[in-house]
């Protein structure tokens, strides 16, 4: 007959056992992604980007992430795209998520800058256009003057890569 010992010492070996196929089955389903792939996917998005096909851009930057969405440049340049594509409120998006992986990505400060001068250039607008004399002040004019400047320099030069 088994000792009690023995018995418990056997069923936590066949435990481990058993933990053990499972973890090394799980790893052989999902293996880590591979490196390969991903930096091909990064050139040809590269390759897209810089040809100025954004939708084609667009979908393999998004593959990127699937793959490791820890890629700043990534979502900068998803920002680029939606920006070039005047699709402000998504770039402003993409701009928040890439400040939050890498708070001092210093080009996107400065593109969500830029996001948020032509947001509020409408609205100044209608301030301007609507408001009495005396109750439009230094400060804000020159902030109407600020994003009128950024808007007429946007529609010559292309945005920042």
């Amino acid at each position: 007959m088994i000792s009690l010992k023995a018995y418990k010492h056997a069923l936590l070996k066949l435990f481990i056992t058993a933990a053990l196929i499972s973890f090394i089955s799980a790893c052989a389903l999902s293996p880590e992604p591979s490196i390969d792939k991903l930096i091909s996917t990064l050139n040809n998005a590269e390759k897209q980007y810089q040809n100025n096909n954004l939708d084609s851009a667009r979908t393999l930057y998004t593959k990127v992430l699937e793959i490791d969405q820890y890629q700043p440049s990534v979502y900068y340049k998803l920002g680029n795209i939606a920006f070039k594509q005047n699709k402000l409120m998504e770039a402003q998006s993409w701009y928040i998520k890439c400040l939050q992986l890498k708070p001092n990505y210093i080009k996107a400060h400065y593109n969500l800058s830029i996001v948020y001068l032509l947001l509020a250039k409408p609205h100044i607008d209608y301030f301007n256009g609507n408001a009495s004399k005396n109750q439009i002040d230094e400060p804000l004019s020159e902030i109407s003057a600020l994003i009128e400047s950024f808007s007429e320099k946007q529609k010559t030069e292309t945005f920042e890569k």
